[in-house]
């Protein structure tokens, strides 16, 4: 038994991320759950990440947004550094490096994650 949970793969962060898609139908008062039924927004595991420091040109970046560094890495800045997202899943799809994702979705560089 204590094998077994030493192996289960929770408890894991995780947040949201809103698609670029428009809903006509939603309103800022829709609580997340009725947001992801709309399709608006999908669920991120975050698996792995690591505290990096930033650039003095990166340091102008809005806290919250996510872009990636000098070294092509997916970050999230914070208020005086940055999390560099190393491992993440999106919703419905496998678990990936974050660069990778960020390569082939770049719609996410520049938006902010939700709770």
């Amino acid at each position: 038994k204590d094998q077994v949970r030493a192996l289960m793969l929770w408890p894991v962060a995780f947040t949201y991320i809103k698609l670029d898609e428009a809903c006509e139908e939603c309103s800022p008062t829709m609580d997340i759950g009725m947001l992801k039924e709309a399709n608006v927004y999908k669920q991120i595991k975050i698996k792995k990440v690591e505290i990096g420091t930033i650039s003095s040109s990166e340091n102008l970046i809005e806290p919250g947004k996510i872009f990636l560094n000098k070294q092509n890495a997916m970050c999230v800045k914070t208020g005086n550094g940055a999390i560099i997202i190393n491992r993440l899943q999106m919703e419905g799809k496998q678990e990936m490096d974050a660069s990778s994702f960020a390569n082939g979705n770049s719609w996410i560089l520049g938006k902010h994650f939700v709770s």
